[in-house]
């Protein structure tokens, strides 16, 4: 595992890995949500805040 972030509410945890995967967990449960697979080694995760307008 290369880095971990929590989402702002505290309900998400997401990781970044060398297995060229990120995958998104549910921080209360610890289940896995889902896997996003890439080209290549993920080295760094983050959550954004998106504004509704």
């Amino acid at each position: 595992m290369n880095n971990v972030a929590f989402s702002p509410d505290g309900k998400y945890i997401v990781t970044a890995s060398g297995d060229n995967t990120s995958c998104v967990w549910n921080a209360s449960t610890g289940k896995q949500i889902f896997v996003l697979s890439h080209d290549g080694p993920v080295n760094d995760v983050v959550f954004s805040l998106m504004e509704n307008t």
